[in-house]
């Protein structure tokens, strides 16, 4: 203890204390980056995901093709606009397909460490933000897995990186709140 604390008679100083709360948070998201799940990408076509995960019946998945088609839209556009499926089952199909997991961003607080590696700039426009590091390689959450151009920029500043998938919103919501 210094003398100046003693003579005013405040606590010791303890040192360190901000940092041993940060490494528990970046323990906790560890841990939860470590368990993602490593998943193949799949073939099959995203009708066909969404009738396996029982969201649609074959004919809805006729209708919406068919719209799709006529509107010349994606289909997950147009099972969105019809709400056949939310926005969340979608990208977690779509996930799925390119074998990135769904990775809820109000579960981690994302390591700011990480998140630098990108610069803010790019990581808004291509909706990517860096979360923490898993098995020694950053993991990249990414708001659309279908966004090729994204995923090559995002890869351009952190090749070995992994990917899983997040709401577009949760991105920006969290690059906002660390300043990016």
């Amino acid at each position: 203890m210094s003398a100046f604390a003693f003579e005013v008679g405040l606590p010791p100083l303890e040192f360190g204390t901000g940092l041993r709360a940060r490494l528990q948070l970046l323990r906790g998201a560890q841990a939860l980056l470590t368990a993602l799940p490593d998943l193949s990408p799949r073939s099959e076509p995203l009708g066909a995901l969404v009738v396996e995960a029982g969201l649609v019946t074959p004919g809805d998945l006729e209708l919406a093709l068919g719209l799709a088609a006529d509107r010349r839209r994606r289909l997950g556009e147009v099972l969105i606009e019809q709400q056949y499926v939310s926005s969340s089952d979608l990208l977690r199909l779509l996930g799925e397909q390119r074998g990135m997991p769904f990775l809820d961003l109000s579960r981690l607080d994302p390591d700011p460490d990480a998140a630098r590696l990108l610069p803010a700039a790019t990581a808004r426009l291509f909706r990517t933000l860096p979360v923490g590091f898993a098995h020694g390689l950053p993991v990249v959450a990414i708001g659309d897995p279908t966004d090729e151009l994204a995923i090559a920029r995002a890869r351009s500043f952190v090749s070995e990186a992994r990917f899983v998938t997040s709401s577009d919103q949760d991105i920006l919501a969290r690059l906002e709140a660390l300043g990016l």
